[in-house]
C-alpha cells in the first residue's frame, strides 16, 4: 500500500508544481516517476487478478488476501473500479466490527481479528467515490 500512496503523491505533486509553480520540467519528472512506479507495481505486485505483497526473500507474491492489497484501487494505480473476487466476501463484509485486515490469526496487530480505522476510512471513501 505504501507504493500506491507514493504513486498518488507523485501524481498530485506533478499537478501542483506544474500548475501552481509553473515548473513543467519537474512536473514531467514526477509524472515519469509515477508511471515507472505504476509499471513496477504491475510487474511485481499484480498477478493478473489480484494485487499482493511481494516477498523479496522468496521472490514471490503473498497468497493471502489482505485488505491493504486494495490500495492499488484507492490511490489510482488500478482504475478498473472493480475489486477482485474474495475481498468483499472474506474481508470487507465478513466481520461485525468492520473490514478485517486479513484472515490470518497470527497474533500480530495487522492480522485477524483486528481492524484499522484508516482502512475503514479508505474503504468507505472508495465506495462513496464509486457511487
Amino acid at each position: 500500500d505504501l507504493n500506491a500512496v507514493l504513486y498518488r503523491n507523485e501524481r498530485r505533486l506533478a499537478q501542483l508544481v506544474g500548475s501552481v509553480l509553473g515548473a513543467a520540467g519537474l512536473a514531467s519528472d514526477l509524472n515519469k516517476a509515477a508511471q515507472n512506479r505504476r509499471a513496477l507495481m504491475h510487474r511485481f505486485l499484480y498477478n493478473g487478478t489480484h494485487w499482493h505483497d511481494y516477498h523479496l526473500d522468496g521472490g514471490s507474491n503473498s497468497r493471502e488476501l489482505y485488505v491493504s492489497d486494495l490500495a492499488a484501487f484507492w490511490f489510482g494505480v488500478d482504475d478498473s473500479g472493480v475489486y477482485p473476487s474474495g475481498y468483499e466476501e472474506q474481508l470487507i463484509f465478513s466481520a461485525p466490527g468492520g473490514a478485517i485486515t486479513s484472515r490470518v490469526p497470527s497474533g500480530q496487530q495487522w492480522d485477524y481479528p483486528n481492524v484499522w480505522a484508516p482502512v475503514q476510512h479508505r474503504l468507505i471513501s472508495w465506495y462513496l467515490q464509486q457511487g
